[in-house]
């Protein structure tokens, strides 16, 4: 006779495996989602996230006489917080966007830097999404390069 318990062992890493994978693309499908360009503009400055379905991002921040500097790196999708780890920094930008809240704002998908979200219902904080898809805006934006590595 023999014991359904090898059989059974098989069945649930299977069940697990199956469940591991659907957790991964859920996950992955989430970063997609929250991937995209997004900016705010104050009237003297620019400031502009684009985040690569890749897991690159770059980063920029432009002032009425010129660049404040620019970062890139990669970024990760954490819950509602997208995190960047970044490779390259220069300018005022070093330290500036590290955690962000992804939310929504008057029905706009935004990001705010973890630190402002005492100033939640100012939108002069956030950085809306674009419309444009990243491939374009790092093809079109000038500054912006489509991958970290050439950097």
């Amino acid at each position: 006779m023999h014991s359904s318990k090898p059989t059974e062992r098989r069945a649930n890493k299977l069940k697990t495996l199956f469940a591991l994978s659907a957790g991964i693309q859920a996950f992955a499908e989430a970063s997609r989602a929250a991937a995209g360009v997004y900016r705010s503009w104050s009237g003297i400055d620019t400031k502009r996230i684009t985040l690569l379905p890749n897991g690159n991002y770059l980063a920029r921040w432009d002032g009425d006489i010129g660049s404040n500097g620019v970062s890139a790196g990669t970024w990760e999708l954490v819950g509602t917080e997208v995190r960047l780890s970044p490779k390259k920094e220069e300018g005022m930008i070093s330290g500036y966007f590290r955690v962000s809240v992804l939310k929504d704002f008057n029905s706009r998908q935004a990001l705010l830097r973890k630190e402002d979200e005492e100033h939640a219902d100012n939108e002069f904080f956030y950085l809306f999404l674009q419309t444009q898809k990243p491939n374009q805006a790092a093809q079109t934006t000038p500054g912006l390069r489509p991958s970290v590595s050439d950097l």
